[in-house]
């Protein structure tokens, strides 16, 4: 697996197999930072479920200000690490259950610009984690969530959060999701 643009690219991002790990394929990530175009550019960035780190790699490649790994997982933590380390990337890096870090983010008063989420498939606490992101004020106005699935799942935002945007791609699903209650005012309307 590679970087597929910006600073980094056809870098490598380091990847293991084994049934615990699903990395995010080349084509859904050139799907996704396609459709975001510059609003990665100086975003503050929160990778959750980061696993190989490969979407918050991807930012920090195309622009994005910092970027922030969040993943239970040892096996996970360790390979993101080297990920990081053999690129020259300095990023802040948690071995935490995604809801745990959620909660000490809002008391910290952390706030995103984008927030990739891609847990394993038949994650069943999507719910809460936007409800976290939406109770701690962790996402910018105009920030996105940007939640990937499997196609198989049926998926609908709740209250407040709107679907801006979703793409099956084979066997997986990107939900661009947003808060925006005026979305003809924000900044993106022009990605509708």
């Amino acid at each position: 697996m590679r970087v597929i643009a910006g600073r980094f690219r056809s870098r490598t991002i380091h990847s293991v197999k084994g049934e615990w790990l699903r990395p995010t394929a080349d084509r859904t990530r050139e799907f996704v930072f396609s459709w975001l175009g510059n609003l990665v550019e100086g975003a503050w960035v929160l990778d959750l479920f980061a696993g190989t780190g490969s979407l918050g790699i991807e930012a920090i490649s195309r622009g994005a200000r910092a970027a922030t790994f969040v993943d239970s997982s040892p096996a996970a933590y360790n390979l993101l690490r080297r990920n990081l380390e053999s690129l020259g990337i300095e990023a802040a890096l948690h071995r935490q259950e995604a809801l745990t870090f959620l909660k000490m983010a809002a008391r910290l008063q952390q706030r995103y610009d984008l927030i990739f989420c891609d847990p394993p498939y038949r994650y069943q606490d999507i719910g809460l984690i936007l409800s976290q992101v939406q109770s701690g004020q962790l996402l910018e106005s105009k920030g996105l969530f940007v939640y990937e699935a499997s196609s198989r799942d049926k998926f609908s935002c709740p209250e407040p959060w709107r679907a801006l945007k979703v793409k099956i791609l084979g066997d997986t699903q990107i939900i661009f999701c947003g808060m925006s209650d005026d979305q003809e005012n924000s900044d993106l309307s022009g990605l509708l």
